[in-house]
């Protein structure tokens, strides 16, 4: 199974979107207990009720309500829960580039990822060929002049010029006047307009949360960056009314275009105080997945240090004595129990360490296998399967041969160990993770 990563298109935005958010609020806090902005980033409307099967005005409350939505406030009557799942949008007031997406959008242009940047940023203006009422690029993409910024096509630098581009680009009729890597590289792309950010998601309310906290309100960075976009959606669209200058309207595009920079990976500094990026909230240690979703312990798993056993084979590995009686906690009670032992000798038995619990562990242990999983889990050799062989030690013994693979040093590195309690798991046949010879090849990381 693969994984793969790419940009969202419009449509399949709609469909993970509840609303769109129209005003920068969070609650209104006149009111006691405060209450969300309706359209506002805590939207009870949008993101659903901030108090379980109860709507904003109270008209709906309890349980037998469950699915029916309020015909005065609209709000939804579900549990709180989905407001860790729903997300709304924000309409931008003009098109803007995908700050992840400036290289790849070089290589549809073909110019340089610095001039595109100037383009971006109003510091140069892109000029471009008219043909037949349409934007051409002289009859291939590639083709654009980066020229000095002039008054006369000012507002050809910014975001909104490539986004005319991109709109009047055909990549299939491109594809046959290259070669290459990036030929390569663009019949991989659906079209130019997933780079093109028309709307932006906003993230659900549990993930940005507003906290009362010693007598003051303490809000996340995410919800100060989505405020910045906000103020200045809503100030290009006052100033819409009243027709300003073309140097008035590239200037806030551009601000804009920062904005939305700032979002995804600048982050902003505001008083002293620095607000973290998506991006820098998702990645590194610190970050969400790593956080939340890796490394994260679960029952009848254990973690210590990993040492070299040049003495083991390929599928086996060296697992401490102590570590295995807490792991195989319920296969040994099991097996005592069958044997006509109460449950109260076998744990004291456990608890004191009795010579007849290393004698079952040798049994046990025969017909199971343990996993280990290095992290970072980078590739599927990381996670391997294994044969048990008992030790006296306090560290896991790995065979020299899978060492590439865990990409282990021995300075301190540590591993999970873990067991599977189901028994249609414990036969090697459905181990497909189990150690083979078969993985010799691939240990080098020549394949990875």
């Amino acid at each position: 199974m693969k994984t793969q990563l790419r940009f969202m298109t419009s449509e399949e935005l709609h469909k993970h979107s509840y609303g769109e958010v129209l005003l920068p609020d969070t609650y209104n806090f006149r009111e006691t207990p405060p209450s969300p902005v309706p359209t506002g980033l805590m939207c009870e409307v949008i993101f659903g009720p901030v108090v379980d099967y109860r709507c904003t005005c109270g008209a709906l409350d309890g349980k037998m309500n469950i699915g029916a939505r309020c015909h005065v406030c609209g709000v939804d009557i579900v549990s709180s829960s989905v407001r860790s799942e729903r997300m709304g949008h924000i309409s931008l007031s003009y098109p803007c580039i995908h700050p992840l997406a400036i290289k790849w959008l070089s290589l549809v242009l073909d110019i340089s990822t610095q001039k595109l940047e100037n383009v971006m940023y109003g510091k140069n203006c892109i000029s471009f060929v008219e043909g037949s009422g349409n934007l051409v690029l002289n009859d291939r993409v590639g083709s654009v002049d980066v020229e000095e910024r002039v008054p006369n096509n000012i507002l050809e630098g910014s975001s909104f010029a490539i986004s005319q581009i991109v709109d009047h680009l055909n990549l299939d009729q491109s594809l046959d006047l290259m070669g290459g890597k990036r030929a390569e590289i663009l019949s991989r792309m659906r079209d130019g307009q997933q780079y093109i950010l028309r709307e932006i998601l906003v993230s659900p309310p549990d993930y940005r949360p507003l906290l009362y906290m010693d007598g003051t309100w303490i809000t996340s960075a995410i919800n100060q960056l989505y405020v910045d976009i906000l103020n200045r959606v809503n100030r290009v669209d006052r100033m819409k009314m009243y027709r300003p200058p073309s140097l008035i309207v590239l200037m806030e595009a551009i601000q804009l275009q920062k904005a939305v920079d700032r979002l995804f990976i600048d982050g902003i500094t505001k008083k002293g105080v620095h607000y973290k990026s998506l991006l820098v909230g998702l990645s590194k240690k610190a970050g969400l997945f790593r956080t939340n979703l890796l490394g994260k312990r679960v029952d009848y798993s254990g973690r210590t240090v990993i040492t070299s056993g040049p003495e083991l084979k390929l599928d086996e590995a060296g697992i401490p004595i102590k570590m295995a009686k807490n792991l195989f906690v319920p296969f040994i009670i099991n097996y005592f129990r069958k044997k006509g032992f109460k449950f109260k000798t076998i744990r004291d038995m456990i608890k004191n360490d009795d010579s007849r619990i290393e004698e079952c562990l040798e049994v046990i242990c025969k017909d199971h296998r343990i996993i280990l999983n290095r992290q970072p889990t980078l590739h599927k050799l990381g996670v391997r399967a294994f044969k048990i062989l008992l030790h006296s030690g306090k560290s896991i013994r790995l065979p020299s041969l899978v060492c590439g693979g865990f990409n282990a040093d021995f300075d301190g590195d540590s591993s999970l160990c873990s067991v599977k309690l189901k028994i249609p798991l414990i036969s090697d046949k459905n181990y497909n993770i189990l150690c083979h010879i078969e993985d010799l090849e691939n240990f080098d990381l020549k394949e990875i």
